[in-house]
This record gives C-alpha cells, sequence and structure tokens, in this order.
C-alpha cells in the first residue's frame, strides 16, 4: 500500500507516542514537498514543543529516506492530498478527510493506526 503521510498526522503520532514507522513497515511511505515545507516552518515560527517535534520528524524523514511526492506550485497541501489517487493518506485533518474520496490512515484512541 502506497501512504502520504500529512503534517498533522505526524505530529500527532510523536505526541501520542506512536511509532508510524514500525508500525508501517512494509507499507512505501511518501511526504509530500509542501509538508516538509510546512515542518520547516513549523520550526522557524511555531511552538516550543512543535518546533521540537516538526525537528524530530524532519530527522526520521530524512534518515528512512521517506519519498517526496513534488505538488503542483499552486496547490496547498491539502489541495494535493485530496487529489491524489491510489494512496492512502495518512491525517487527522477533520476537513480534509471529508475531502478525500479514497482510503484515509487515522490515529484512534490516541494509540492505534486504523484506514477508514
Amino acid at each position: 500500500m502506497k501512504i502520504v503521510l500529512d503534517t498533522n498526522f505526524l505530529i500527532s503520532c510523536l505526541k501520542f507516542k506512536i511509532d508510524f514507522l514500525t508500525e508501517l513497515t512494509g507499507e512505501e511511505i511518501f511526504i509530500v514537498d509542501k509538508t516538509i515545507e510546512e515542518l520547516e516552518k513549523l520550526i522557524k515560527g511555531g511552538k516550543a514543543k512543535d518546533k521540537e517535534r516538526a525537528k524530530i520528524i524532519l530527522a526520521l524523514i530524512k534518515k528512512n529516506k521517506i519519498k517526496e511526492l513534488k505538488s503542483k506550485e499552486e496547490e496547498t497541501v491539502d489541495d494535493t492530498l485530496a487529489r491524489l489517487e491510489n494512496y492512502t493518506i495518512a491525517t487527522q485533518d477533520k476537513e480534509l478527510k471529508k475531502r478525500i474520496k479514497g482510503k484515509k490512515l487515522i490515529i484512534r484512541a490516541k494509540k492505534k493506526l486504523i484506514i477508514i
């Protein structure tokens, strides 16, 4: 299965101490280029906890060589994620979940990942 990770999903995984990389072993994991930009913005101007989480996430992305998907310049991250077909989108964003037509990977009960 091809899974694309969203910013709030990644931050929530750290917040709830969910090892998403172990949980997703054997899956193809991707991240959108603008998600990386969002994380870099958090490092520069986010709350202290979010800055630290963003640093950890970026390090994990680099260490695990997560594949990057390019978005269209005029698109937001959510627009890109909503238009992707044949991918499962990992997100906690309520509005984005409504826009995604395919499968979604979410955190349930602050401790486990499920596909809906």
